[in-house]
């Protein structure tokens, strides 16, 4: 399908051919070789009630002999050419004049711009022969311009959704953050409600890293992330804001809702022997989000100095990321 670009180009190509000349009709068509079809995309009839969409067999029309140069690209009268003449389309459309022209870029055929009348027409219509040709050129390049645009446009979704995750561990990345906190922002001051932040830490993770290796402390954020995971529900917001930070964002009413969600968390990382810090808080719509987040983090480093007063757990991350790696 074409792109709207090209497609509003082409309806104003036929429409201003029909000021220029006093063909019937003027259509451009794309070529769907695949499926064998001619398919007018715009239109500009005085009578012929083919309408944009309407898929017509490519080799029964006049245009297909024109372009594979069986025939001229303007005849007066098709009943004198015995080549444009033979054309299958002509028992189903009354069509006697012709003129037309094909739309290539790089010498692949993208379609064709043509007029049709049901009447034999003068020899000077020959006359309007360049400018339908300098008009199938401009909707070529019109076609490779929105081509590129698409490209390009695809490419930014591409970049910005690789943007959006954490290539490690999968999650959102702190970008995805940022953009995920925005939008839960703006439908709880648009709708009530607030929001319950976590903010986690891996115990350790320098440690690990010198003890045995960064491959180490990426399986380590993996198994983290993995667990987080399985404990968010599908309306958290879940992300590695870099390193060995995560964050976890929760639809709240209040503060008991941050207590459940830091408890739902701390579960899911006990019940796989992972040593992460956790802190949480409650923000609603009357704060500003730098407040809650703020506060998450302080009871997260609250925690973590609490861990760091038992030194025997310190060593549990190491020792899971062993356990995987034999």
């Amino acid at each position: 399908m074409q792109h709207d670009g090209y497609l509003v180009a082409a309806q104003r190509v036929v429409d201003f051919l029909q000021t220029q000349s006093p063909m019937h009709a003027w259509v451009v068509a794309d070529i769907d070789e695949q499926a064998g079809d001619w398919i007018p995309v715009a239109v500009a009839d005085r009578g012929y009630g083919v309408p944009p969409g309407t898929r017509l067999r490519w080799t029964d029309t006049v245009c297909w002999r024109m372009v594979r140069g069986t025939g001229a690209q303007v005849v007066a009268n098709l009943d004198d050419d015995s080549r444009l003449g033979a054309a299958p389309l002509r028992t189903e459309l009354p069509i006697s004049a012709y003129v037309g022209a094909p739309i290539t870029v790089d010498g692949r055929l993208l379609g064709t711009v043509c007029g049709f009348d049901p009447e034999p027409m003068p020899p000077s219509l020959a006359e309007v022969l360049p400018l339908v040709q300098m008009l199938a050129d401009l909707l070529a390049h019109v076609h490779e311009a929105s081509t590129a645009s698409r490209i390009e446009a695809a490419r930014a979704d591409e970049a910005e959704a690789a943007a959006m995750r954490d290539p490690l561990t999968g999650v959102l990345s702190r970008f995805g953050w940022i953009t995920a906190l925005d939008r839960e922002r703006e439908r709880c001051q648009r709708d009530g409600g607030g929001l319950a932040f976590a903010s986690l830490d891996c115990d350790g993770l320098k440690a690990l890293n010198d003890r045995l290796g960064h491959a180490s402390g990426d399986l380590l954020l993996t198994k983290v992330a993995t667990a987080l995971q399985g404990a968010v529900r599908r309306t958290d917001v879940l992300a590695r804001l870099g390193g060995d930070e995560f964050g976890v964002l929760s639809p709240a009413a209040g503060f008991g809702d941050a207590e459940q969600l830091a408890a739902r968390l701390q579960a899911a990382l006990r019940d796989e022997q992972l040593q992460v810090s956790v802190g949480a808080a409650w923000w609603d719509p009357s704060q500003a989000v730098e407040t809650a987040w703020g506060l998450a983090d302080r009871r997260m480093y609250l925690d973590k100095r609490g861990r760091k007063a038992q030194p025997a757990k310190a060593e549990r991350n190491a020792s899971v990321v062993v356990v995987q790696r034999s």
